[in-house]
């Protein structure tokens, strides 16, 4: 049985007998919640969609903690990423760098390690681009 919004799902028992639970926070409450949580720790919760895209940024915590919570699925905004810029070199046992360019114009601490998300999105924006650019120079885009 799937848990439904504002019930509590019970997750397991612990040796002692003990039933833990996760609060079900509703798709249509979570921003909602998330502005009543302004340290960004949220409770132990199963979110289905963490929809975050068309949501102002100023109406959510900067840092969201997800450790104690089960999410189905999340969509965040590009606009999440528009202050970091991702270098790959290309050349082999480079790794990757990003940065952030609000906080750090200078490109002079690479925080890839710190924010893995923004590399996968960043990677795959930028793979999406060149299958772009080859398509087009193959005429593909043209038939």
């Amino acid at each position: 049985n799937r848990a439904k919004a504002g019930e509590d799902a019970l997750i397991y028992h612990t040796s002692t007998g003990a039933e833990r639970f996760l609060n079900v926070i509703p798709d249509d409450a979570v921003v909602q919640t998330l502005r009543d949580t302004p340290s960004g720790y949220l409770p132990y919760c199963y979110i289905d969609k963490l929809d975050l895209s068309g949501v102002p940024q100023a109406e959510i915590p900067r840092d969201i903690f997800l450790n104690r919570c089960v999410v189905g699925s999340t969509r965040i905004s590009d606009r999440d990423i528009d202050d970091f810029k991702l270098v790959i070199d290309g050349e082999k046992g480079t790794e990757v760098e990003l940065f952030n360019l609000k906080k750090d114009p200078g490109e002079t601490t690479n925080i890839a390690r710190k924010h893995p998300n923004v590399v996968e999105q960043l990677s795959k924006q930028l793979r999406d681009w060149q299958g772009s650019v080859m398509n087009s120079l193959m005429g593909r885009d043209y038939k």
